[in-house]
């Protein structure tokens, strides 16, 4: 959807900054939140405004990340979140160092509404290629799985019953914002009440899910038991964002590994099986066999009349051009996904 930029009174949104400073820098953690809340709400209609002439003020709402009351922090992560979204703002909240103590809020466990919003701030950030290194870097990934983890664990009586009788704020989209679902909650699961239908577990897959576009972030994420997590929240058997999630990184995850450390499920067809079916040469990686390459299984299909007719000569300003395209396969994956290769 895009974003709309509305026209601001100078006079009047200076005066709004001012007040907004003031509140920040209150010792009133009332007043703190509140601040954090107005400064939230003039970049989401004001971004370029807000970061420009208040840019300023970004330092004191990081800075109440840590502040000592819950609310603060949750206001301020719920700030970070929206001023996010934009591109631009992913980068200058990389700057200003917000996302080291936005990776400390996820400490505060799957119940807290602080690491929700951190853990929403993160997923909108790691969106950005530079910031997928710095989250790493900033140890988010042991964070954003424990997590996962904790959303597997099974809820207290009195919890299960409350998240029985709320319908679970969840939308069937792996990149919405979440938001009601007939489909989702613990009655689609397979008997074992559970946390994934809480808006802080699709949260967090959805910052695993594109902190796992970056081949460092896929190692360090099976090397921190990301596989084993993921498997066991779609064997729950709920079906909601979070789930859908985590199946979308499982499959990318093996997608994005290289050949030699792809391993088909049993039964299903390896790597190379998958290419020569599509009709494309592999070099085998085997040292008895790379001396020659490994043949097709099937022989590719002549071109029709109409593609020779496609690929004649053509000419421009009175020369000929030739304008040949390779040919484009898609190798299906077992568990579904594409991935195209030339």
């Amino acid at each position: 959807m895009q974003q709309v930029e509305y026209e601001v009174d100078l006079d009047a949104a200076e005066a709004t900054l001012s007040a907004i400073e003031e509140q920040l820098e209150s010792d009133s953690p009332v007043m703190q939140a509140e601040g954090a809340h107005k400064f939230r709400r003039l970049s989401r209609n004001h971004f370029i405004y807000t970061s420009t002439e208040g840019s300023r003020l970004l330092p004191t709402v990081v800075a109440l990340l840590e502040a000592p009351s819950r609310d603060v922090r949750t206001a301020a992560a719920m700030a970070m979140a929206d001023f996010g979204v934009h591109p631009e703002g992913r980068e200058i909240l990389r700057r200003e160092g917000a996302i080291r103590p936005l990776v400390l809020l996820l400490g505060e466990g799957i119940e807290s509404p602080a690491a929700e919003q951190a853990a929403k701030a993160l997923m909108t950030l790691a969106a950005s290629d530079i910031n997928k290194d710095a989250i790493r870097q900033a140890e988010a990934i042991p964070a954003l799985l424990g997590l996962l983890q904790a959303a597997l664990a099974r809820p207290s009586v009195s919890e299960a019953a409350a998240i029985k009788a709320v319908p679970a704020a969840h939308s069937h989209s792996i990149f919405g914002t979440p938001s009601a679902s007939p489909r989702t909650g613990p009655e689609s699961s397979r008997g074992r009440p559970n946390r994934l239908s809480k808006p802080a577990a699709a949260h967090t897959a959805g910052a695993i899910m594109n902190l796992q576009m970056n081949a460092q972030n896929r190692i360090a994420l099976e090397q921190a038991g990301a596989l084993g997590i993921l498997q066991s929240i779609l064997d729950t058997g709920v079906e909601n964002v979070a789930t859908d999630r985590a199946k979308y990184i499982l499959t990318w995850m093996t997608v994005g590994a290289d050949q030699d450390d792809f391993r088909a499920p049993k039964g299903e067809k390896t790597f190379d099986e998958l290419l020569r079916d599509s009709h494309l040469i592999v070099e085998p990686t085997d040292e008895v066999t790379a001396a020659k390459p490994i043949a097709p299984a099937v022989k590719p299909v002549a071109p029709s009349k109409l593609s020779k007719i496609a690929l004649e000569p053509k000419r421009l300003n009175g020369k000929k051009v030739s304008q040949t395209k390779e040919p484009e396969f898609k190798v299906q994956r077992p568990w579904g996904g594409y991935h195209t290769a030339a």
